[in-house]
């Protein structure tokens, strides 16, 4: 069977003389297309605003069992209560029509409590994107993935906060493999869980 990297390479034709973060020849929806070929069936949004990815993902993975973490509250001018509560409701109205979503409206650090170690496939990290808010949710979701599961998240290296936090992690733990989508959008960056 082909390890998880091996697939990765495969589908987002990775090259060797890359440097670190490899380039990956996709979209994160290329990735979500992985986890539904690698049989993945359990895992996290963090961050779903709207829920618009949230419903990619449980579109493309058949029986996917998704928890959709956010606490839709109010964080700068473009994001006000008012706005956020309207995020809320389209969030509710996109994900409600798939058996697989939980909505968990709480903060993230006090979802992942509820969420046993080594129990999901991957997480999608796509909160706040301040240093702390993105290294607090890593802290707490990468235990909760299991090994040779994959973690991954939005906005590197568009956004300071998530790539200085995204690049002491993988420093800090001496993350030797890991890989960023090529995209228009937003890229996207994750890595195979390798902790037991």
């Amino acid at each position: 069977m082909m390890s998880v990297d091996a697939a990765i390479w495969k589908k987002f034709q990775v090259r060797r003389r890359d440097n670190l973060p490899f380039n990956a020849s996709g979209t994160r929806t290329h990735l979500i297309v992985l986890f539904a070929e690698l049989g993945f069936k359990k895992g996290a949004e963090i961050g779903v605003c709207r829920g618009e990815f949230s419903a990619v993902m449980l579109k493309t993975i058949p029986d996917l069992e998704l928890f959709c973490v956010d606490n839709w509250q109010p964080y700068s001018l473009i994001r006000s209560e008012n706005r956020q509560d309207l995020y809320h409701q389209q969030a509710v109205a996109n994900l409600s029509r798939f058996p697989g979503a939980k909505i968990l409206w709480m903060d993230s650090v006090e979802a992942s409590r509820q969420i046993p170690d080594a129990s999901l496939d991957f997480v999608y990290i796509d909160g706040a994107h301040d240093f702390d808010h993105v290294m607090a949710d890593m802290l707490h979701w990468i235990p909760k993935v299991k090994h040779d599961g994959i973690i991954a998240g939005h906005d590197y290296p568009i956004e300071p906060g998530v790539a200085t936090a995204v690049n002491a992690y993988v420093k800090g733990c001496n993350i030797t493999s890991w890989y960023v989508t090529r995209e228009v959008k937003p890229p996207s960056w994750f890595w195979v869980n390798q902790r037991q």
